[in-house]
């Protein structure tokens, strides 16, 4: 059942000179219900744009994306996003920020703190409940942004680089504890990240975006069976496939510039030596 539809998005900023520059252009795909989603690409393409699009927290320059065949114009109470830096509120404690979309939406004061307490049990926060973001490590925040997110039942979580600012062995547990999240409750996953290996591990699908102006370069449908072994030798030849669809990407890339450059720079003074 697809319950998520983009089409056609694309996305314009104005530059100093009064000018359109093009993030995205005429991203289509579709989410399925209970499906994990990957989405990849060179850095700077555009993918957190294309997240908070389909967040409702920005406006697509053209095309549309809709939820359930309705159009998502703004915040949408069924659409929850974690973010890479946590973004915790400082003043809040633990249980008052998994509270805080309850709270936006008017849910009883019993009622949010019942839910947010089965949430601290359920992300192992426990004794932490009246502690402050900036007393908590990386991952424990990122457990109350993942906690706070689920809160509000939504049926699309979207991921941001959810893992990317925490320790690797950090984000190994929390990535095992996402997935099982995913396999009890009945809702779709959305992660934008640059880890090939991440998205390998974790998505049905894997979205691979072009270099700036992003556009949909590949679909690459994961076929292998759950739990995934980075050692595995089926999930490293998957890998290996993933890079060379994205290679190409890669190589046009500003530092892949620069550094051809910089050595065509060199050999033009060593002919010149001559």
């Amino acid at each position: 059942m697809r319950i998520l539809e983009a089409r056609n998005v694309a996305k314009y900023h104005k530059t100093f000179n009064g000018k359109h520059s093009p993030t995205l252009e005429k991203i289509s795909f579709d989410v399925k219900k209970k499906e994990f989603l990957c989405i990849v690409g060179p850095s700077g393409c555009g993918k957190s744009t294309l997240l908070k699009i389909l967040a409702g927290l920005e406006r697509p320059s053209e095309g549309e994306v809709r939820l359930y065949g309705e159009p998502v114009l703004s915040p949408h109470p069924k659409i929850s996003m974690v973010f890479q830096n946590f973004a915790l509120f400082p003043w809040r404690t633990v249980i008052q920020n998994i509270e805080f979309g309850l709270e936006t939406q008017g849910v009883p004061k019993t009622v949010r703190r019942k839910i947010a307490e089965e949430l601290v049990n359920l992300m192992g926060l426990k004794g932490y409940e009246n502690a402050y973001p900036k007393d908590l490590s990386g991952g424990m925040r990122q457990r109350v942004a993942i906690a706070r997110a689920l809160a509000v039942d939504p049926d699309i979580v979207l991921m941001d680089e959810a893992f990317s600012a925490i320790d690797e062995y950090t984000a190994q547990i929390l990535r095992s504890e996402v997935l099982e999240l995913w396999e009890d409750y009945d809702k779709s996953f959305i992660l934008v990240t640059h880890n090939l290996a991440e998205a390998l591990e974790m998505g049905d699908r894997i979205i691979i975006l072009t270099r700036k102006p992003a556009k949909v370069k590949h679909v690459y449908h994961v076929n292998l069976k759950r739990p995934r072994r980075r050692s595995q030798p089926q999930f490293l030849k998957c890998l290996k496939e993933l890079f060379t669809i994205l290679e190409n990407e890669l190589e046009h890339t500003i530092v892949r510039h620069k550094l051809k450059s910089i050595y065509e720079h060199h050999k033009l003074d060593d002919m010149e030596s001559y």
